[in-house]
């Protein structure tokens, strides 16, 4: 079953994040495919040993800019979207939860928006291709949401603008639940770790810990 927790404001927001376990944005980093937070740096968020990334210039750019992508891809494919405003939780994955930037009227379907102005980014989106962690977190929210298509919108640099169409597909889906739940055994396991005295050994064990489970091929 999938449920929809309301959030009243950015505060309410970032606590849900904190305590619902893994989100669609974490997904690149569980596989290895972030190139700015590991899966070990994560998991040290996940287990409150660092501050959770909480946002910058370039992200609160990205989510002033959502309004204007969102209205993009309506005028381009005719679609209607909204807004959900609503983490989405399932029972078949207690550890991961959802929280989409908008949903296609009349289709079981989101719409994920994207702004870059990174020069390796915009060369693979305008050659037809996007970054393994954007496709990390669609399936992540496929899987969540039970979306059965989504649909990608990307700004490049303010002046090109892409749509991509991803269908649903269950191999993908439970390989990435699979590892998030790696995760959040990793978690559990480090918990118990890090009762131990001596931090040499914690460190040394968390890091075969961490080693163990997410060794991926890419």
């Amino acid at each position: 079953m999938i449920t929809e927790i309301a959030y009243k404001d950015k505060e309410e927001w970032i606590a849900l994040r904190k305590k619902l376990g893994v989100g669609g944005s974490d997904a690149g980093a569980v596989l290895g495919f972030n190139p700015y937070k590991s899966a070990y740096e994560l998991w040290a968020e996940k287990t409150g040993r660092v501050p959770e990334f909480e946002g910058n210039l370039i992200t609160e750019v990205g989510s002033y800019l959502e309004d204007f992508v969102a209205k993009l891809f309506e005028r381009e494919t005719g679609k209607k979207v909204r807004r959900k405003n609503r983490m989405l939780v399932n029972d078949e994955y207690p550890f991961a939860f959802g929280d989409v930037d908008r949903v296609v009227v009349g289709e079981n379907a989101l719409l994920e928006i994207k702004t870059t102005n990174s020069l390796p980014v915009m060369r693979k989106v305008k050659g037809g291709e996007f970054p393994e962690q954007w496709y990390a977190q669609i399936v992540h929210y496929m899987a969540v949401g039970g979306f059965k298509k989504a649909y990608l919108a990307v700004l490049i640099e303010c002046r090109d603008f892409k749509i991509f169409e991803l269908e649903r597909d269950e191999d993908e889906i439970s390989a990435l639940m699979n590892a998030e739940k790696d995760l959040k055994d990793i978690k559990d396991i480090a918990g118990f770790v890090f009762d131990e005295n001596s931090p040499e050994l914690k460190e040394k064990l968390a890091t075969e810990v961490i080693t163990n489970f997410f060794t991926h091929e890419k």
